[in-house]
């Protein structure tokens, strides 16, 4: 089992008590439109200024896509903020860890399509687990764990398609805390993958059934 110690946060959470939202004023933009975004969503996403979908990617390397990768579902983001994350844990920096802040100014555009798209993307081209968090939700130790569970609102691995939840009542519920679950499977046998092909698989021995079923997948 690999276990990720090093911690890293961009900003703190904008769930956490306290904290100061802004509102956000909607301007008019071309774009594709479906009905208004739920208020409590809207807010969480856009605490600091515009509507802010943050985007997480491993298994994709270390160099971001281009902004021009992000023109998805009729949608031109206003801003598009790329950031290698720093301090990687050798099991997660073979693989690449980037995470992109893609902002909105016009909260009228339909961004649980948008975040179903952005994930797609970032895992169409290679073997990849991504997911969208709520600012401040990253740790290192905390990848898709239960305690944050509640903080990511959409998830995708390559080869299936995007799970969003657009309801933040849901994603307090079991249900979305075992979807996460899931995906955090599913971001294990990726780092487990490329453990196995670096032979840095820990202990001696034969290896386990686990390890095996693994690499018969690869």
């Amino acid at each position: 089992m690999i276990t990720l110690v090093m911690m890293a946060s961009r900003s703190d959470t904008p769930l956490a008590t306290g904290v100061v939202r802004r509102q956000c004023a909607p301007r008019r933009r071309s774009g594709k439109r479906v009905g208004t975004m739920p208020g409590d969503m809207r807010d969480v996403l856009c605490w600091r200024g515009p509507v802010s979908v943050n985007v997480f990617v491993i298994g994709s390397g270390n160099t971001p896509l281009p902004k021009e990768a992000f023109h998805l579902a009729e949608m031109v983001p206003d801003a598009f903020l790329p950031f290698p994350l720093l301090g990687q844990p050798e099991a997660v920096e073979r693989l690449g860890l980037v995470s992109y802040d893609i902002d909105f100014d016009d909260v009228s555009l339909d961004l649980r399509e948008y975040t179903r798209a952005a994930l797609r993307r970032v895992c169409a081209d290679t073997r990849a687990v991504a997911w969208a968090a709520f600012e401040g939700s990253f740790h290192y130790d905390e990848l898709l764990t239960d305690q944050v569970a509640h903080q990511v609102y959409g998830y995708c691995a390559t080869g299936a398609e995007p799970v969003v939840e657009w309801d933040t009542a849901a994603l307090r519920g079991e249900e979305w805390r075992r979807r996460i679950a899931e995906a955090r499977g599913a971001l294990e046998a990726l780092l487990s993958a490329s453990e196995i092909r670096h032979g840095k698989v820990l202990g001696t021995g034969a290896r386990s059934e686990r390890e095996e079923h693994v690499e018969a997948a690869l």
